[in-house]
């Protein structure tokens, strides 16, 4: 469904029309939906075929007919194609990493967890966006990223350094590693008792 980091991104969408856009990793279809409003033709992709055929549902209940739906991972499905508009709600949750012997032992939803270590994935996002934007293009993205001690914008500003991309990065909220956890165990549909306060424990010992 959409959930409220899909409504904060589409409500600050850059309607500037544009030939070409992209979804990446468009879920149920919210983010191309709004940018088929502005753009000629959206390509929308998702890892998930389940996820791609409820957002061509949406869109064909919408009256959209300049929506292309893509299966792959990331910017697999367009390789070496250019967007003027990029925009993205990907996995961003830091689940517990565990170790390469053992791992931790939490459970993986495939909209909200990106299955790499910490804040990797949105990292990976931004960091190979530059090759997909056309010149004079915008990306817009949602996710999360950690900071430990460190000032949280610092580590998405070491990010965006490694391109040649010009950035305006806001900070909406900073949340503590307890609260963040609840947050996210709750969003998995675990209330307190015995197996949340295993899985709170997973979650604190990797934070």
């Amino acid at each position: 469904g959409v959930g409220g980091a899909s409504t904060t991104l589409s409500s600050l969408m850059i309607a500037t029309p544009v030939d070409l856009a992209l979804d990446l990793g468009t879920g149920c279809g919210i983010q191309a939906l709004h940018a088929a409003r502005h753009a000629t033709r959206v390509i929308a992709t998702d890892i998930s075929e389940r996820a791609l055929e409820l957002a061509r549902f949406n869109g064909a209940l919408n009256g959209f007919t300049n929506i292309e739906f893509r299966l792959g991972s990331l910017f697999e499905p367009v390789a070496g194609e250019r967007f003027g508009h990029v925009v993205s709600n990907p996995p961003f949750v830091i689940t517990p990493r565990g170790t390469t012997c053992e791992p931790a032992a939490v459970p993986e939803y495939e909209y909200r967890d990106g299955g790499m270590v910490g804040d990797a994935l949105v990292e990976l996002v931004i960091r190979h966006t530059q090759q997909h934007l056309e010149p004079g293009g915008v990306a817009q993205f949602l996710g999360n990223w950690e900071c430990g001690a460190e000032n949280g914008l610092d580590r998405v500003r070491g990010w965006i350094e490694s391109t040649q991309l010009d950035a305006w990065v806001v900070e909406r909220e900073r949340q503590s590693v307890e609260l963040y956890a609840e947050t996210w165990i709750r969003d998995g549909g675990t209330r307190p008792g015995p197996e949340f306060d295993r899985l709170y424990s997973l979650w604190l010992d990797d934070f």
